[in-house]
């Protein structure tokens, strides 16, 4: 016993000397692994457990008057939506972390029910990068931040870009004239079929093929086919070129005569339909303010036309330049939104047919089209923007294809950053909506009974929007609250049986900066949820 306590106690002696001593070695500062609430939503008279791992504190305190607290946990029965801060302290520094705890305005529940009519989901996805971004294909964290968005379909080499395009070398076509923004831009990556089929691959997506329709010839874009075929892309949709019915904008002159591209657009669909039978071809579609005659162009010509494109951007409201969520969500709805435009474009009108499917190959919130800076791109109101627009698209029962622009690029419509390829806010959105439809070829509207709608001026639109996806056994429901309080839900009667749930949300003004940035509110129920304010969410069984 001696021995060894003689052995131990120098021992002992020499590591406290050298902690103490040695300038290499820092006395840290308390560390909170992590503060959390659960459940992180409640309605008035339920109780929350906040519940904390924290390493290297003297002393831990909560504020809202809990004062000092010790444990791991403790109880909280908020009466209204409250953040609760926790603070670790000792004598080097301190640490500090938030968690919310949601309360719901209503108490008595919103019913969820399912619509009377089901119809197929349409292929959602995105515009690829444009030949001219420096975040491409062949960057493996590119790849990988894009597959994990859920993308059923990309559409190659993009928009306007398509228009210049010249698939062998992966860049603008030599000998064509090209718009000055567009040639004074030095290549940042080749974006050819070679490239396009990595993003495929890397997605799981389906190919939607833009033809250079305006510069180029039928034969020069059906080797192109040819050549994109033997990669191992499939040859399934096809779109004749790019918004040729908009008149020149900038320094970007794409508009074609509706006679001359309804009659050479035939011509070209029905050469690639002899070698592509299966194929889907899409025309530029939708009338115009200033061109009423397009689609009567295109079917005096055409009249088996398998799809028209429609293109849709919208502003914020904010060429006053303040920031302003309500107002920005209520433009989507507003008598000037979507559904007006939509019409504006017959395509449900003669000689449209009825079963005309309209492929929505771009779309997206765009402040400074609308004349604006960009103040709500990039934030959660982006999210929930993308998400409201994507709603009332699915809304139109033509609609069979839903293409965000873009996955990448200019920063107020870009899902992923070019830079460090963190997926922003207007990817967040599609990342859930993607999430809840890719592989389930059945939707069905969600509808909520008795909710309250949110009013801006002359505006009203709904708190909660939502559609069930299935298929076989699988279901999935998408749900989003465009409303600043928490709503009380059931949805047993949209899913039956316990089902677990995922909300995300943010401060409406907050930057996203990849989907682990924003709060995350999960859980299991067999029927109520407490819907966060401002979020979006997938139930399923």
């Amino acid at each position: 016993m001696f021995r060894s306590k003689f052995s131990f106690i120098p021992f002992a002696i020499l590591i406290v000397s050298c902690s103490k001593d040695d300038p290499h070695v820092e006395p840290l500062a308390p560390q909170i692994k992590y503060f959390s609430a659960n459940p992180a939503s409640i309605t008035p008279g339920q109780s929350a457990t906040l519940s904390w791992d924290v390493s290297g504190a003297e002393q831990l305190s909560l504020d809202k008057g809990l004062g000092v607290i010790t444990g791991t946990s403790t109880l909280v029965s908020p009466t209204s939506t409250t953040t609760y801060v926790l603070t670790a302290t000792n004598g080097i520094g301190q640490d500090t972390a938030h968690v919310t705890v949601t309360v719901s305005a209503n108490t008595i529940p919103i019913v969820a029910s399912l619509s009377t009519s089901s119809r197929t989901t349409p292929l959602i996805g995105f515009n690829a990068p444009a030949h001219h971004t420096i975040a491409n294909w062949t960057m493996q964290d590119f790849r990988d931040s894009a597959a994990s968005m859920n993308i059923a379909i990309l559409r190659h080499p993009g928009g306007t870009n398509a228009n210049y395009w010249d698939w062998q070398t992966g860049w603008t076509q030599i000998g064509a004239w090209v718009p000055p923004s567009f040639a004074n831009i030095s290549p940042k990556g080749k974006n050819r079929y070679e490239e396009g089929k990595l993003g495929f691959d890397a997605c799981q997506a389906k190919p939607l093929l833009v033809l250079n329709f305006q510069w180029s010839t039928l034969a020069y874009q059906l080797q192109g086919l040819k050549h994109a075929e033997s990669l191992g892309i499939p040859i399934q949709y096809v779109e004749m070129g790019n918004e040729h019915n908009l008149p020149k904008m900038g320094d970007t002159d794409q508009f074609i005569s509706p006679g001359k591209y309804g009659k050479n657009a035939a011509i070209w669909a029905d050469t690639i339909k002899k070698h592509y039978p299966n194929a889907k071809i899409c025309f530029v579609g939708g009338d115009t303010p200033t061109r009423q005659d397009w689609i009567d162009s295109i079917y005096l010509y055409n009249p088996k036309v398998d799809a028209l494109s429609f293109h849709i951007y919208l502003g914020a409201g904010n060429t006053d330049g303040v920031f302003n969520v309500t107002r920005a969500l209520s433009i989507p709805f507003s008598s000037s939104g979507i559904d007006y435009r939509y019409s504006l474009s017959h395509f449900t009108q003669p000689p449209t047919p009825s079963n005309l499917e309209v492929w929505v190959t771009e779309f997206n919130m765009s402040e400074n089209l609308a004349g604006a800076s960009m103040q709500h791109g990039e934030t959660w109101t982006h999210a929930l923007y993308t998400s409201a627009m994507a709603h009332l698209l699915l809304s139109q029962p033509n609609v069979t294809m839903l293409v965000n622009h873009a996955i990448t690029n200019q920063a107020e419509f870009a899902a992923i950053d070019v830079n460090n390829h963190q997926v922003k806010a207007n990817g967040v959105a599609m990342m859930l909506l993607g999430e809840a439809s890719k592989g389930l070829e059945n939707m069905m509207a969600l509808n909520f009974a008795s909710q309250p709608n949110v009013t801006y001026q002359s505006t009203t639109y709904p708190s909660l929007v939502g559609w069930k996806f299935s298929n076989g056994g699988s279901e999935k429901a998408w749900i989003v609250n465009l409303s600043d309080d928490p709503l009380l839900i059931s949805i047993a009667d949209i899913i039956s049986g316990t089902k677990k749930f995922k909300f995300y949300n943010a401060a409406v003004d907050f930057k996203v900066n990849g989907l682990q940035s924003v709060t995350k509110y999960n859980g299991t129920t067999t029927d109520l949820i407490s819907v966060p304010a401002y979020s979006i969410g997938i139930v399923e069984k």
